[in-house]
């Protein structure tokens, strides 16, 4: 039987590494990595609509221009979201090249098979919209991560209007920072408040900064443990479908089909291998016993009688 798919989440290559090594029995797993940090850059666009093509290149030189680094240097994925005859929308993931190539070599180093790359913001999205029945199609999304990580996503109308990512060092920081993204993104939607509000993820010690922010701007809130929600919705596809590595990564069920075809040829290898060598030691047996059929005394008067018709021959 496949082994489940890993959900990884990794703020450094470093980080990656240790938590690898405190895993056991994973070799030969699949593997989804999640990251994030100040080179793994999640950003809305919302341009002229262009052809794919030129779409790709703006969004790299815009992608290299955060980064400051060369287009070539950057691995990115976008998606669009909304399109139309004069515009187009949507949401890219970039980060640098050498960055994705040292978590894929971690991951090899662990034996793991990379299914996906793609950033926490994004994923913490699509396991919340996976697993909560909510009626509401306008909402706020703020998740506290680990590490002084907050995830923001704005949802208008069934679409994604914000994602953001605020890395801070203190709970007033976080106010601050929470704050001035909360009113960017109500005129972002109209000054429009949200439906409701969800909290989520470590929210053990941040019960005053959430009853703070209530009473700042009034929003109708509520907490969620995704942990204890119900568990996903099996074949409900995701909403962002954001990949680092999908140009070079071959679908989990294509991959299974690949592996059971190479160990089927293994198995038909080593049974051909083992048919020629029983062939050939039958073959060994039977010249050993031909040779230990003949013997020495057959041999001589085999030779004492060619002897014999040589002289015969001669006398006449």
């Amino acid at each position: 039987m496949p082994k489940e798919i890993l959900n990884l989440e990794a703020a450094s290559v470093e980080k990656l590494k240790q938590g690898l090594t405190a895993l056991s029995d994973i070799k030969g797993s699949y593997a989804n990595l999640s990251i994030f940090g100040p080179k793994v850059m999640v950003r809305q666009f919302d341009m002229p609509n262009l052809p794919l093509k030129e779409l790709q290149s703006s969004l790299a030189l815009e992608a290299a221009e955060l980064l400051s680094m060369h287009p070539e240097e950057i691995v990115l994925d976008y998606q669009v979201l909304d399109s139309g005859t004069d515009a187009i929308k949507g949401v890219f993931l970039a980060c640098p090249k050498q960055l994705l190539e040292d978590y894929l070599f971690e991951l090899s180093q662990a034996k793991l098979i990379p299914v996906e790359v793609s950033a926490v913001i994004l994923k913490v999205a699509d396991l919340f919209l996976s697993k909560t029945n909510f009626e509401t199609k306008s909402f706020y999304l703020i998740n506290f991560g680990s590490t002084h990580l907050i995830d923001l996503a704005v949802f208008q109308d069934g679409r994604c209007e914000l994602l953001r990512d605020i890395t801070c060092e203190d709970m007033g920081e976080a106010k601050k920072e929470i704050e001035n993204s909360l009113r960017y993104a109500s005129s972002k939607t109209g000054n429009k408040m949200p439906e409701k509000v969800f909290f989520t993820g470590e929210l053990a010690n941040k019960q005053e900064l959430i009853s703070r922010l209530v009473a700042d701007f009034g929003f109708n809130a509520e907490q969620l443990d995704l942990k204890e929600q119900a568990p996903e919705v099996k074949g409900q596809k995701p909403y962002f479908t954001l990949n680092l590595i999908k140009n070079h990564s071959l679908p989990v069920a294509i991959r299974r089909k690949i592996s059971f075809t190479l160990n089927l040829l293994i198995v038909i290898a080593v049974l051909i291998s083992a048919t020629a060598i029983i062939k050939v030691a039958r073959t060994e047996k039977l010249i050993k016993d031909l040779n230990s059929a003949v013997k020495s005394t057959d041999y001589d008067y085999v030779q004492k009688l060619q002897e014999k018709v040589k002289s015969l021959s001669n006398e006449k």
